[in-house]
């Protein structure tokens, strides 16, 4: 095995199986996806698992009794799929979408009479009863050829490829964005384009980054996934990933491999518990089953040609708007509201999903939807998604038409463009007082909130109404959209900018350099924050020292070198002491830009030795021991480039589970080798300006090699039982990048 190809799968690749085992995908290693494939590398469907799931959960209703289907018509479902003659990509990607969605009629024969039944290839609202399989290195020809490709990952349901993942080192440049070539080399007509056609969800991975797409899908429109509730899906995702790894799952997966992998992979393993990474979150988030089947199910369409799986903002607006009409009593008008999504999130086809939604919904009875909007490009794209549905859509023609088709309830799912709408109100009164009728509104004429709007409600007067709006509101109309329901979901320019939805207006901020002196520094910052209070100073301050112009700049580096080695004059053991200016630090020669000789921590010798003992043992040897309240050790990934090192995440969970916060902190020692990681810990911990930081000098000012940590808790130990102070922070650290951090919490009695 090649050496990019070594890591690539101990970074990436094994760590992402391993978690889709625990997911619920049970792996079947190479030799064994070859053999259910009859040891073809053409063949794309397990078709013995296809046939077992068919016979599982699809069976006949007919006259009051059930029935099987027979073997003949098992084959021919098996067959229908799996033989479909490769077109095009998106033509034959959206034959097969159709089938798996919609499903197979097949004609059989009961009790003398024959009639065609509906078999189904997956068990889309029950996905308990279908089967998960994950296959690394899946090996397939290349069409016309006898050459092969292995994409990662491929993910089966019930026998069907679904979902293709390719697996990046986190270390190469743009390593995800290397993934999305991959697949769209992969789809290529004289690739292996087939794989393709079957699968729904394609994902491009590494530890620190992980994009989605799917066919088709070109690469700037490649995305990140954000779950909207954060909190609960890191709890949840660090208690899995943390889980250890089943016996029969681990024999498995080493069965084919190198037998250094399984050991560096033990090895890791057995390393402590570590943070969930942007790998392991975008599968947790897109590929659990019950997600993925929704995913397919619900939010992709095919709109131009063009097959489009839903954004997050879309999904969770869709999500939010089931939850918000589904909640009423009785037969009372249901609650709408609007969707605040910034132009250029795909606002449109947010209201193409969202019926599409609402259509599906077991809990809504024979629901009428109208789409009231002003492009007529939409009318394709409405009927294709809706045809996937079983309910035909209608686009009324005039005003005339559109009166027919709500007088006569000819359709249940209308569109019409605003002004029918209108002319069709002033020709004669007519009203549908259902409640399960929903009128979406595009607001790119502000239409639900004027005159519009009333006439709408004249003819649907208990319609849901939910509004669309992709642009800022002015104060009047927030007051309006209020009277709707408020807002149901709201996705702003700054977070679709963040996500590079939506390309930035940019400009150019200068800023006057704060290199030179110190006093005039003071001096500036006092000017500008004369009319502020001393609360205020201090937020002040703590914010720019977080900003890249002050705290991760030379001038805040150096002020943390100088403060190390003021302090260190006090402290008889310290190696480097003394009281060099911070131009004088500035001045020196860079060690490895942008570090310093004064940077770094020096090569110390020395050592230490910490008695601990519990109980009335300690007061007999001091009158007022150092008790250890709190101690928590933490570990980020080892893997190059899995996490931004501009922070220190384990440190700053090590610390809340610790309880720093709990009480006031009066002295903190922080194992701290570098200026920059002093800084990355002061904020981890969230420590204040009132809590004196490093009084010793800290690793700066001396790092005895395999004791720098444990120096640390003796200090805060010292000035405790010396009465200084009466609680305090250690921390230790292991790795030039923060990598494992263990917090102590210490205080007297």
């Amino acid at each position: 095995m090649a050496a990019h190809d070594y890591l690539e799968d101990l970074s990436s690749l094994l760590p992402a199986v391993t978690l889709l085992d625990k997911l619920g995908y049970g792996y079947l290693t190479p030799s064994e996806n070859l053999a259910l494939r009859g040891g073809r590398t053409s063949k794309l469907i397990l078709e013995s698992v296809l046939k077992e799931q068919l016979r599982k959960f699809n069976s006949i209703t007919f006259k009051g009794n059930q029935y099987a289907f027979s073997e003949g018509n098992i084959q021919k479902a098996v067959q229908a799929l799996a033989d479909i003659p490769f077109d095009s990509l998106m033509n034959t990607s959206e034959q097969i979408y159709d089938l798996l969605t919609l499903g197979k009629a097949l004609e059989q024969t009961i009790d003398g009479y024959t009639k065609s039944f509906s078999l189904h290839y997956i068990d889309w609202k029950n996905p308990e009863n279908n089967v998960y399989h994950v296959c690394d290195e899946f090996v397939l020809e290349r069409r016309n050829s006898k050459q092969t490709r292995r994409p990662d990952i491929v993910l089966f349901v019930n026998g069907i490829p679904l979902a293709v993942i390719e697996c990046k080192r986190p270390d190469l440049r743009d390593a995800a964005e290397e993934g999305v070539s991959q697949h769209l080399r992969n789809q290529r007509t004289d690739e292996i384009p087939e794989l393709f056609t079957y699968a729904q969800m394609l994902l491009s991975v590494s530890q620190n980054k992980a994009l989605y797409g799917t066919t088709g899908t070109p690469a700037k429109f490649w995305a990140i996934w954000k779950e909207d509730d954060k909190d609960a899906q890191e709890k949840i995702l660090h208690d899995l990933v943390n889980e250890p790894a089943g016996d029969d799952f681990k024999a498995r997966l080493f069965a084919e491999r190198d037998e250094r992998q399984r050991r560096t992979m033990e090895t890791l393993w057995q390393s402590g518990e570590r943070l969930p990474s942007p790998q392991d979150k975008a599968l947790h988030s897109l590929l659990r089953p019950e997600r993925l089947l929704e995913l397919i199910y619900q939010y992709i369409v095919f709109d131009n040609k063009e097959k489009k799986i839903c954004r997050y903002q879309q999904y969770f607006a869709v999500g939010a708007t089931l939850a918000r009409v589904g909640q009423r009593k009785g037969d009372s008008q249901r609650p709408g509201g609007v969707i605040w999504h910034t132009t250029g999130s795909g606002k449109s086809l947010t209201m193409v999903m969202l019926a599409k939604a609402l259509v599906l919904s077991p809990d809504i009875h024979n629901p009428k939807i109208v789409l009231v909007t002003d492009r007529v490009d939409l009318d394709d794209q409405i009927y294709k998604t809706f045809h996937a549905c079983g309910k035909p859509v209608v686009q009324a023609k005039t005003g005339e038409h559109l009166l027919d088709l709500i007088t006569h309830n000819k359709a249940s799912i209308i569109t019409t463009i605003i002004d029918k709408f209108e002319s069709a109100s002033r020709k004669r009164k007519i009203s549908d007082e259902s409640s399960n009728i929903f009128v979406l509104v595009d607001e790119s004429h502000r239409s639900q909130y004027g005159v519009s709007h009333a006439k709408m409600q004249n003819v649907f007067p208990n319609a849901c109404y939910i509004g669309f709006t992709g642009t800022p509101l002015l104060k009047k109309e927030k007051t309006t959209a209020a009277k709707f329901g408020g807002f149901i979901h709201k996705y702003t320019m700054n977070q679709a900018v963040a996500d590079g939805a939506v390309t930035p207006l940019l400009y150019e901020g200068r800023m006057s350099e704060l290199h030179g002196d110190q006093a005039q520094i003071d001096k500036w910052f006092e000017r500008i924050t004369k009319d502020l209070t001393a609360e205020q100073k201090a937020d002040l301050k703590k914010k720019f020292r977080r900003e890249e112009e002050l705290s991760k700049s030379e001038q805040r580096m150096a002020e943390i070198a100088h403060e190390s080695r003021e302090a260190a004059r006090n402290n008889p053991n310290a190696q480097l002491q003394g009281s060099p200016s911070v131009d004088e630090l500035l001045a020196a020669d860079f060690v490895s830009d942008p570090l310093r000789r004064h940077d770094c921590a020096p090569i110390s010798d020395g050592g230490v030795a910490v008695v601990l003992a519990a109980g009335d043992r300690a007061r007999n040897w001091v009158d007022r021991p150092a008790w250890i309240t709190g101690l928590d050790h933490r570990i980020d990934s080892h893997n190059f480039g899995a996490r931004s090192l501009t922070s220190a995440p384990s440190a700053k969970l090590a610390a809340e589970k610790a309880g720093v916060g709990n009480d006031k902190i009066d002295v903190a020692e922080l194992h701290a080798p570098f200026t920059h990681q002093h800084q990355l810990l002061v904020e981890a911990l969230g420590l204040g300006d009132n809590v004196s930081i490093n009084p010793s000098g800290g690793a700066l000012a001396a790092n005895p090699m395999m004791a720098a940590g444990l120096l640390r808790l003796g200090e805060v130990a010292n000035r405790i039982m010396a009465g200084e102070v009466d609680r305090g922070v250690a921390t230790a650290t292991s790795g030039h990048l923060l990598q494992q951090n263990l917090v102590a919490v210490l205080e007297g009695a």
